[in-house]
């Protein structure tokens, strides 16, 4: 009697087939509970006054995120110069020496619309535009809890055209700024991370 004994090849093909087999079983596994490991979208509807901050056109973004960082300085030169209980909040001109980005006059300013910044109340600063056929006007609200920036005009977000020829800066100085007055002179408050309610 001869004992034959099956020698099988040392190529790795048996150990080849088992960790394919196992790979796909993990791909099919990860794809059929891709599904139901989805992040759930929480968050208010947007007024008709709002517009989220990722729908901007990319001009305006531009301009949001310059008023963003702008909003940071603000904040920390007020606080920087609190002195006894009295507000002291930067005048334009004090932003414009500081090189802070929207309020400087450089070539940014030159290729942005060319704003004409006015601080109209304690921590309100409103920019407007010297092309407002082609640029929005800007108002940044320091003074709110959390700060807010709002822009007017109908540039590519796809609501209807508001009145661009609107009050000058110096119509709204001393004027008590709150969300129903700009709601109904046709501002938009731009909504996203840093500017929610």
């Amino acid at each position: 009697m001869s004992v034959q004994q099956v020698i099988h090849a040392a190529n790795g093909v048996r150990e080849m087939r088992w960790v394919a087999l196992v790979i796909t079983l993990l791909v099919a596994i990860g794809a059929g509970l891709l599904p139901f490991h989805q992040a759930q979208q929480q968050g208010r509807s947007l007024a008709s006054h709002e517009v989220d901050v990722n729908q901007l056109d990319p001009n305006i973004n531009a301009m949001v995120s310059e008023l963003r960082l702008a909003d940071m300085e603000i904040q920390l030169l007020k606080a920087a110069s609190v002195s006894g209980s009295a507000e002291h909040w930067p005048s334009i001109a004090q932003l414009e020496a500081m090189w802070l980005s929207p309020f400087v006059r450089d070539k940014g300013w030159l290729d942005k619309g060319q704003h004409q910044w006015q601080q109209i109340s304690p921590g309100v600063y409103q920019g407007i535009s010297l092309s407002a056929q082609t640029y929005p006007q800007y108002l940044l609200n320091v003074s709110a809890t959390p700060s807010q920036i709002w822009f007017r005009g109908n540039i590519g977000h796809g609501h209807e055209e508001a009145d661009i020829k609107a009050k000058s800066a110096s119509s709204y100085i001393n004027v008590a700024i709150n969300d129903n007055l700009l709601i109904k002179q046709g501002w938009q408050q731009v909504m996203g991370p840093r500017a929610t309610k």
